[in-house]
């Protein structure tokens, strides 16, 4: 690993001003263009009758399963179906350790 570190001249090219910003991976999934999505009009029908089909006025829906199967995808979806019957909403992708203190503290009202 040192002479990769030697050849490929590694400390000649880290700048000591730069930032590393970590980028979730979710990001690129969740933006995915909908004709491109496949098998997800049926989990999606589903979730949607469970959040309007209630006379509840507070509405919880948890999407859980392994990483990589699409939760976050499907659940951008429903919001971008259905987000603007609620008057109060909010889509927030989180990381398996979130830092609570920031991402409540980001949260704004609009």
């Amino acid at each position: 690993a040192n002479e990769r570190r030697m050849r490929y001249k590694i400390d000649d090219r880290i700048n000591s001003t730069t930032h590393v910003i970590p980028v979730d991976p979710h990001l690129s999934a969740i933006y995915k263009d909908v004709a491109g999505l496949v098998g997800i009009d049926g989990p999606k029908k589903e979730l949607i009758s469970w959040l309007k089909n209630t006379q509840e006025k507070l509405k919880v829906v948890a999407v859980v399963g392994f990483g990589g199967l699409g939760k976050t995808t499907l659940a951008k979806q429903v919001y971008d179906e259905i987000g603007e019957e609620f008057s109060c909403k909010a889509f927030v992708s989180v990381s398996q350790r979130p830092d609570m203190t920031s991402l409540l503290g980001g949260l704004q009202l609009k």
